[in-house]
């Protein structure tokens, strides 16, 4: 078998792709994918025909180039330290709760723990964590493997695992966990995280139950036919499922809605006579004093079903519904076998700008991305272009479409999913993002919950960022700052943020306190550049809930050299109330712009992209996202108005003083500028992009 592989081996063109190839081909498949590739190489150079594609991507034809192998070994040779710049829980504050917050609802998947079945049928110790190591990346860009941060390869059978999910869940604004309930007939599974759950009341966290009725198969491995385990239908079965969730139900934890329990059926539609069974469970739960129920059935085709008619709801469950489209822009594909589908998360997040109507009621469900290649290795589907910002807008249109369709006390939106790790669909911290995940639905609960109307206490909706160098600019600039005053008039205060030296700060703060009812101080360094300055306070605004921030850089030039006017700085910016309230009124009539600047200080990509292109690359590694660099443009001198959560990505690059300075053997430029230089990029990634203000009259 060795001489026979060494010979084919042979036959292949030589350089950098065979090793890469191999290794993939054998981690997807074993000698049996290796053999493979190898015996279908002649038809893999075959041009493909228009119509093969569809949904289907077959992988390239042409032989790796010595970039794209040189691209994938540094993509895997990052891995291992992925973490450095990932964010951390101890970073963010607790999410405050508010009455007529939807209640976050995450699905929570029970597999990470050794069960008797599982050891038969896949092998001793099989959990969740087996399928999660193995996946390999299949094309440039891909990530994989999702790896654990803070909570590591975690057992649920440890009770400590649990509650640290539980505080996490909490801090950041989920308000309970959907678990997973496995009856087949009379016999449980995977059961140990909810008895443990059951069994310790002083773990206060809401929660409910969601029957996945369908037959247990070895789906993972191609055999779908192949059951393990069979859910067959009787009302005997009916009686027998609902007595063994009743202990559940009668919990004070139980999520309820009007006082009604609510109970998730997977596949509702296997159901023979769902209006019978839902009959049963009702009459059972009033005998057995736990209640009547709230059914929920997951929308598994899309359509608007008779199952709606029986239960009382249904709930969205993407991938499968609503359906997205494949991606346009396809990856260089790096496994010769790759039979994968590749599709484009940001659909979800365009279609949930304007949710259509249902016909019944509809629970929202966003999910944080989707790669289950860890199940099926080199087929797998995946979602490109998912990140923690795209996965906060989602999630904010969707609790925004929940505020205006339900009742306070009927307000759900779930998520696919809390620990779904083999399918790429989870918000516990992981190796690359940290809690980015997390932070993102903080963000989003806060944010829906102002455009709703609901807000904690009264706080300014429109801040100013002052860079001060001299307690000379200072004076100058409080002739401009008047300009912002009458935007709270309407109701949205003026909050002032004044960063500056610890001697320039000793010359202006009682003079600002004295003119400003808001007005906070942050020191910086003398040299501090204003990227890494922006960064440093960029947390504070988030946490403020800013809707819009203006930064006025007197570093950049301007008022630094023209102590005797005040002519250099931008009058786009707030040269007058007009240019202010023209600002205000880009970002309320476009909720995709980003950041607002003056049309002369954008400059094409062109003139910087040769010296920072190593940086970029750089960049698009910490982001985790691939850079792409076409016919972009940067903002000369760091003044602009922007959204603060359009900024968010930056908070995962992990800023530091060395990337201030030169890097990477890229003679005067560093980090820091390529942050500037491709901030458009950043924008991107999380779904915005640059507006232009134009000078009044």
């Amino acid at each position: 078998m060795i001489r026979k592989i060494r010979k084919l081996l042979r036959r292949l063109a030589r350089g950098p792709q065979i090793f890469v190839r191999a290794c993939i081909t054998y981690r997807s498949g074993g000698w049996a994918g290796v053999l493979s590739a190898l015996a279908h190489r002649r038809q893999l150079n075959r041009p493909i025909a228009p119509g093969e594609m569809s949904l289907r991507l077959t992988a390239t034809a042409k032989p790796l180039s010595a970039d794209t192998a040189w691209a994938y070994s540094c993509q895997i040779l990052a891995q291992p330290h992925r973490d450095r710049h990932a964010a951390r829980p101890e970073d963010s504050p607790q999410v405050e709760s508010v009455a007529g917050d939807p209640k976050l609802m995450a699905f929570y998947l029970p597999q990470y723990h050794p069960i008797p079945e599982n050891d038969a049928w896949w092998g001793r110790g099989f959990t969740e964590w087996t399928n999660v190591t193995k996946a390999v990346p299949q094309f440039l860009g891909h990530y994989q493997p999702h790896l654990p941060g803070e909570l590591g390869f975690y057992d649920l059978r440890l009770v400590e695992t649990q509650q640290r999910q539980i505080e996490l869940a909490r801090q950041y604004g989920i308000h309970g966990f959907c678990y997973y309930y496995y009856w087949f007939n009379g016999r449980k599974i995977l059961q140990t995280p909810l008895e443990n759950l059951l069994a310790h009341p002083e773990m206060d966290f809401p929660f409910c139950l969601c029957w996945a009725n369908e037959n247990w198969t070895r789906r993972w491995d191609g055999r779908e036919r192949d059951v393990l385990l069979r859910q067959s239908y009787s009302a005997d079965d009916d009686i027998g499922f609902i007595d063994s969730i009743i202990p559940a139900l009668r919990d004070r934890r139980y999520l309820r809605i009007h006082g009604k329990a609510v109970l998730l059926v997977y596949r509702a539609d296997l159901l023979p006579d769902a209006k019978a069974t839902a009959g049963r469970w009702r009459r059972r739960c009033l005998q057995a004093g736990a209640g009547t129920l709230h059914l929920v059935s997951v929308q598994w085709d899309g359509r608007g079903s008779s199952v709606a008619d029986d239960f009382d709801a249904q709930v969205e469950f993407p991938p499968l519904r609503p359906y997205a489209p494949p991606v346009s822009d396809q990856p260089m594909i790096v496994n010769p076998v790759y039979a994968g589908r590749l599709f484009d998360y940001r659909h979800f997040v365009e279609l949930s700008r304007n949710y259509s109507k249902s016909s019944g009621p509809l629970y929202r469900c966003v999910m944080p991305g989707w790669d289950n290649e860890a199940r099926q290795p080199g087929r797998g589907r995946t979602f490109l272009h998912s990140t923690p910002e795209l996965y906060g807008r989602w999630l904010q249109n969707a609790c925004r479409d929940t505020y205006n369709r339900f009742g306070e006390d009927e307000r759900l939106v779930f998520i696919n999913a809390w620990n779904e790790w083999a399918e790429g669909a989870y918000l516990e911290p992981d190796r690359l993002h940290g809690c980015a995940y997390l932070e993102a639905t903080a963000r989003a609960v806060v944010a829906a919950r102002a455009v709703s109307g609901l807000r904690v206490a009264d706080r300014s909706n429109i801040a100013v960022v002052v860079r001060v160098t001299s307690v000379a600019t200072w004076l100058l600039l409080l002739e401009r700052l008047k300009h912002f005053s009458h935007l709270g008039q309407a109701g949205r205060d003026f909050a002032l943020h004044i960063m500056a030296s610890s001697k320039v700060l000793g010359g202006l703060r009682v003079q600002a306190q004295e003119k400003f009812a808001c007005c906070e101080f942050t020191e910086i360094g003398d040299g501090e550049g204003h990227i890494a300055a922006l960064i440093q306070i960029l947390p504070q605004l988030l946490n403020r809930q800013y809707g819009y921030v203006c930064v006025i850089n007197d570093a950049a030039g301007g008022l630094r050299d023209h102590e005797n006017s005040i002519e250099h700085l931008p009058e786009e910016l707030m040269g007058c109330r007009e240019a202010v309230s023209a600002a205000h009124q880009l970002f309320e009539g476009a909720e995709d712009v980003g950041v607002a600047v003056p049309s002369c200080a954008v400059r094409h990509l062109a003139m910087e992209s040769a010296s920072c292109m190593p940086l970029l690359n750089i960049l698009g590694l910490r982001l985790g996202t691939p850079l792409t660099c076409s016919g972009l443009r940067f903002i000369e001198g760091g003044m602009c108005w922007f959204r603060p959560v359009a900024l968010a990505p930056l908070l995962r690059i992990g800023l530091c003083a060395e990337d201030c300075g030169t890097a990477c053997g890229c003679e005067g430029e560093s980090l820091a500028r390529a942050v500037e230089v491709g901030l458009e990029l950043i924008l991107r990634a999380a779904g915005y992009r640059i507006g232009e203000l134009s000078k009044i009259g």
